[in-house]
C-alpha cells in the first residue's frame, strides 16, 4: 500500500497493528508528534510502518538496528514513555 505523508487517515490506520504495544506506541506518536515532523522524518515514519510487526517491535526495543530508520526510531523513543525503560 502506498501512503503519502499528508494522508493522515491512511497513516493512522497503518499505525493499528497486531500487537497492543505497537498500537499504543505508534498511535500515541501519530497523535502527538507526527504533524510536527519535518518531511524527511514523515517519510521515515511511513517506511517504518511498512515493516512487519515483529521487525518493528525489535527496532523500537533496540534489538535490531536500521541506519535508514534510525532518526525516526530515536524520535519515537524520545516521545514515548513506554520506551524509556528500554
Amino acid at each position: 500500500m502506498t501512503i503519502e505523508i499528508d494522508n493522515i487517515s491512511k497513516i493512522y490506520l497503518s499505525c493499528k497493528r497486531g500487537m497492543l504495544e505497537l498500537d499504543l506506541i505508534l498511535l500515541t506518536f501519530m497523535e502527538h508528534t507526527y504533524l510536527k515532523l519535518p518531511t524527511k522524518l514523515k517519510w521515515q515514519f511511513i517506511a517504518l510502518l511498512n515493516e512487519s510487526d515483529q521487525e518493528l517491535y525489535k527496532l523500537l526495543l533496540g534489538q535490531h538496528k536500521s541506519k535508514k530508520l534510525n532518526n525516526i526510531i530515536k524520535k519515537i523513543k524520545k516521545s514515548n514513555t513506554l520506551l524509556k525503560f528500554h
